[in-house]
C-alpha cells in the first residue's frame, strides 16, 4: 500500500491514485485533503521536475526524494508544487513500522508495578520508568556531584534541614 513512497515506483506511473491511501488515514486527512492530494499526485506524475530529481540521483532513498520534492517550486509563482503530497509522504514515512516501543513500555510498567507494589501512583510509575530508561544499564558507575553530596549529611532526615533546603531553592 505504501509502495508509492519508493522514488522509482512513484515516478513510474504504476500508482494512478492515492485516494485509497488517504482514506485509510481519516484522522490525518479529510475528504477534501484527499481530493487535493490526489490532484497533486496526478500533476506529480506529469511533472518533468520530479523526473529531474530522480535523474540527478538515481539511487536516492525515499526520505531524501520526498524532501527534494517538497522543495520543488513553480517557476512563475514560486509556490510549492506539492505541499499536500509531500505532507502525505512525510506522514507515511514517520509512521512506526511496529509497536515494539509501546510493548517495551508496557513491559517496564509490569516489571515496576508488581503485586507487592500495586499502590504506586501513575506519576510514581512514570518517574521510575524515566529513571530506569535514563540509567541504561546499571548504576554502579554513577558519580554523584559535589552539589548532591552536600545534601547528604547527618541532618538530611531532620524536618528543619528539609525546610531550610526547600526555602533555599525557593529563593
Amino acid at each position: 500500500m505504501l509502495g508509492f513512497l519508493d522514488p522509482k515506483i512513484a515516478t513510474s506511473g504504476s500508482v494512478s491514485s492515492l485516494l485509497p491511501v488517504c482514506h485509510k488515514f481519516p484522522s490525518f486527512f479529510s475528504e477534501d485533503d484527499c481530493c487535493a492530494i490526489d490532484s497533486e499526485w496526478r500533476f506529480f506524475l506529469l511533472s518533468n521536475k520530479v523526473d529531474d530529481v530522480l535523474l540527478e540521483e538515481p539511487t536516492i532513498n525515499a526520505e531524501h526524494f520526498w524532501a527534494k520534492v517538497s522543495r520543488l517550486q513553480d517557476d512563475v509563482s514560486q509556490n510549492m508544487l506539492f505541499p499536500l503530497l509531500s505532507n502525505l509522504a512525510f506522514t507515511m514515512l514517520s509512521l512506526p513500522v511496529s509497536n515494539a516501543a509501546v510493548e517495551r513500555v508496557f513491559s517496564s510498567v509490569n516489571l515496576i508495578k508488581t503485586k507487592l507494589r500495586n499502590k504506586l501512583s501513575t506519576e510514581d510509575v512514570a518517574k521510575l520508568i524515566f529513571v530506569k530508561q535514563s540509567l541504561k544499564g546499571d548504576c554502579t558507575s554513577f558519580e554523584p556531584s559535589d552539589e548532591i553530596l552536600k545534601h547528604f549529611n547527618f541532618h538530611m532526615y531532620d524536618n528543619e534541614a528539609v525546610t531550610n533546603l526547600n526555602s533555599e531553592s525557593d529563593s
